[in-house]
């Protein structure tokens, strides 16, 4: 790393790093995306066993609408409500919360952040520049998602568009980035990893849970907006809430910035 950046004027060290941060997680990028497309198309093969297998009207209508199972007959509803209501919005922002969890509690935990620094690199590239990495990554994995759940499904002559498929994979973007915004803000306040880790971790099922609460009791539907998960919607059949995912982007934004001032403030050692 400090060779890489040796002799480079601070204006120009943020490709240098984001490349080099392009290539330390290409491997983990692969793995997920073999396992997700596997995952997916799975889940995506089963739904003719059970599309008939399973009586709806039987399920409690409060546990129907926290779930989001409303037509089995359908594969939009069906995913609505197995992998994009819940496996997806559960698993996928591990791969943020994991990476960015390392940036700056990881690397001084390691004893390797001092060295990092020691190369003519701002501290703010380090955030926007592994950020930058996460998202992107992010993005070309809802791609991968989307079209392998379009593909699948017609493979077995199933009737799902592609805008369907697309569109609830992109919806899970928002959502994911903001989770890995809190992560990589908590690697920039707390100096241990497993905290940086374990507590969006920890955020992701329980915003989950205050989501699924708010709508299992009307009584105390309100809760629902403080969770991130609703304001991720149902895109598959109601198409893209987009005002939800402003949300979601406006948030990631403000915790990005906010791990940039502290990281900035923060003391380093070694």
């Amino acid at each position: 790393m400090r060779a890489s950046f040796r002799g480079v004027s601070t204006r120009s060290t943020l490709w240098p790093y984001t490349r080099f941060q392009y290539g330390a997680h290409r491997k983990n990028a692969i793995l997920w995306t073999i396992g997700l497309t596997i995952y997916c198309g799975l889940i995506v093969a089963i739904y003719p066993s059970v599309s008939d297998a399973i009586d709806i009207s039987l399920i409690p209508e409060n546990l129907r609408a926290a779930f989001n199972i409303n037509d089995f007959t359908q594969l939009a509803s069906f995913l609505s409500s197995e992998l994009f209501g819940v496996i997806l919005p559960l698993i996928l922002p591990f791969f943020g919360i994991i990476i960015l969890s390392n940036v700056v509690a990881g690397a001084e935990e390691r004893g390797r952040l001092d060295v990092l620094l020691g190369n003519p690199i701002p501290r703010v590239h380090l955030i926007v520049g592994s950020f930058a990495v996460v998202a992107s990554y992010l993005l070309a994995l809802a791609g991968v998602i989307g079209v392998v759940v379009w593909i699948v499904a017609n493979l077995l002559d199933l009737e799902l568009a592609a805008r369907q498929s697309m569109r609830a994979a992109f919806a899970l973007w928002p959502l994911t980035l903001a989770f890995g915004a809190l992560a990589l803000a908590m690697s920039s306040v707390v100096r241990q990893r497993a905290v940086a880790l374990g507590v969006p971790a920890a955020v992701v099922f329980l915003m989950y849970l205050i989501n699924v609460i708010g709508k299992l009791a009307p009584s105390v539907s309100g809760v629902r907006f403080m969770s991130a998960h609703h304001y991720y919607g149902t895109a598959i059949t109601e198409g893209i809430w987009w005002a939800g995912a402003l949300v979601l982007l406006v948030a990631s934004a403000a915790l990005v910035t906010f791990a940039a001032v502290a990281f900035n403030r923060r003391d380093i050692y070694a």
